[in-house]
């Protein structure tokens, strides 16, 4: 049911964004990044409700997109050619630019490349929180982009990651998280060249096991609102 909610306002995101207008502000856009088990799902959602809160502007909304949303909507609305009609010819061929200079043009990249063209032009509209795919390195050009690594201690990851995935034990847990932070280790060194820990990478890096989920989403919030203030009532710790 969560899901299908999700999938929902990424639906009524991309349509409204139907009126195209040369005219409209680059609304701040944020990339996450995440160790397995940190639970990025709990803080995006946390965290697109407190933006939403306090924008100003259009009625477009933060939106949360993660990479399974991404494929979904890449599927559904023949991303990123929709999207591309929102920009400019000089926009559209630059940012096409930007994944060549990523990627290059090595066959077997089709599936990548198109998701990094989608992640560029959501970036580019704004309002959107994206989930893994490299959105950091993809979208390292762009200047309303705020990028966010969330880190916390094997052990404690290990056990968010039991309960939330439904495994059947702590070891069983642990070896998951062990696989899938190497599984994104390789995807990020493989197609970007890019090592996922490297802190030079992002804004804010942010141990999760030290604040709450709230803090967490709290943190980043104002973090973002105090480096794009045009966009907001007022910073969140005001």
């Amino acid at each position: 049911m969560r899901v299908a909610g999700v999938y929902e306002k990424c639906r009524i995101y991309i349509e409204s964004h139907d009126k195209p207008s040369r005219d409209k502000p680059q609304y701040p856009c944020i990339t996450i990044s995440r160790q397995t088990g940190t639970r990025a799902d709990i803080i995006g959602h946390k965290l697109v409700d407190i933006l939403n809160k306090y924008s100003l502007g259009e009625s477009t909304e933060w939106t949360y997109f993660d990479k399974n949303l991404i494929e979904k909507v890449i599927e559904d609305h023949h991303l990123p050619s929709m999207l591309a009609k929102y920009m400019d010819e000089d926009k559209v061929h630059n940012l096409k630019n930007m994944v060549n200079e990523i990627l290059g043009n090595p066959s077997g990249y089709t599936f990548v490349r198109r998701i990094s063209e989608t992640i560029i032009e959501i970036a580019r509209l704004g309002k959107a929180v994206i989930i893994g795919r490299g959105g950091n390195v993809i979208t390292t050009k762009l200047s309303n982009v705020f990028h966010v690594r969330l880190v916390a201690p094997l052990d404690k990851r290990a056990r968010q990651a039991q309960g939330a995935y439904e495994l059947n034990s702590y070891h069983e847990a642990l070896e998951f998280v062990k696989r899938e932070d190497a599984s994104r280790r390789d995807y990020l060194k493989s197609y970007f060249l890019k090592d996922i820990e490297d802190p030079l990478l992002y804004h804010l890096v942010v141990n999760t096991s030290a604040l709450s989920y709230d803090e967490t989403a709290e943190l980043i919030a104002g973090s973002v609102m105090r480096r794009f203030p045009e966009f907001y009532y007022h910073s969140i710790n005001d």
